[in-house]
């Protein structure tokens, strides 16, 4: 006795070509998603490290400038007719350069309190990089004692800009961006610095003020 009917023979559990288009369809919708997500999760953490690359490197570098600023000092001159400047800053739309001299040169490391030297920042920029570097001469006075070492400190800057005052009410109107002096330092420094995240074009600003405890 046959125990499966003909019909029974040719039936089939499998799935029609409807379900399995429907099928496909729901993965392919699920997979877009996940990797929609995955791009979004990728972008904003990018975005959270170059954000904390940039806070780490603007906050180095303000507190750098403002320790050797707060340490400037005005050589007194072996030369009588010596026409070095103790204090110089020149701003263009492009560039700027800023020299002093400092008894607590900080870079990479605690300010050193007793160690003069003579620092220079020149920030240059073109359309497509920016560069910061830094140059620094150990002094004896307005002597040097040691050969001038340089190196570039910074290339993610969008904006360097300094300014100065010699007004002790720092309004608006006193700020410049120009000075140069073989006999005195100004007032007060205005430092701002700007960088560029390049995960979301935004910008990110640092600024400070640093009065100048160097007398005159």
């Amino acid at each position: 006795m046959n125990r499966y009917p003909a019909k029974k023979l040719f039936e089939r559990n499998g799935f029609t070509l409807i379900e399995i288009l429907l099928a496909m369809m729901i993965t392919t919708i699920l997979a877009a998603g996940i990797n929609a997500s995955y791009r979004q999760v990728s972008n904003v953490s990018g975005y959270i490290e170059q954000q904390r690359d940039i806070y780490q490197q603007g906050r180095g570098l303000i507190g750098t400038l403002r320790d050797e600023l707060s340490g400037l000092y005005i050589p007194a001159s072996a030369d009588a007719n010596s026409n070095q400047a103790c204090f110089i800053l020149s701003v263009t739309n492009n560039s700027c350069e800023l020299t002093f001299f400092t008894m607590t040169p900080a870079w990479n490391q605690i300010a050193a309190c007793g160690k003069m030297a003579k620092v220079t920042y020149s920030f240059q920029k073109t359309n497509e990089t920016a560069q910061l570097g830094r140059k620094e001469q150990l002094h004896s006075g307005e002597k040097a004692i040691a050969q001038e070492s340089s190196l570039v400190i910074d290339e993610k800057l969008a904006e360097f800009d300094i300014q100065v005052t010699d007004s002790f009410d720092m309004n608006k109107d006193s700020w410049q961006k120009t000075y140069s002096s073989k006999s005195s330092v100004p007032k007060a420094v205005k430092i701002q610095l700007r960088y560029r995240n390049d995960k979301k074009q935004a910008y990110t600003d640092f600024n400070t003020t640093v009065a100048i405890r160097c007398k005159n």
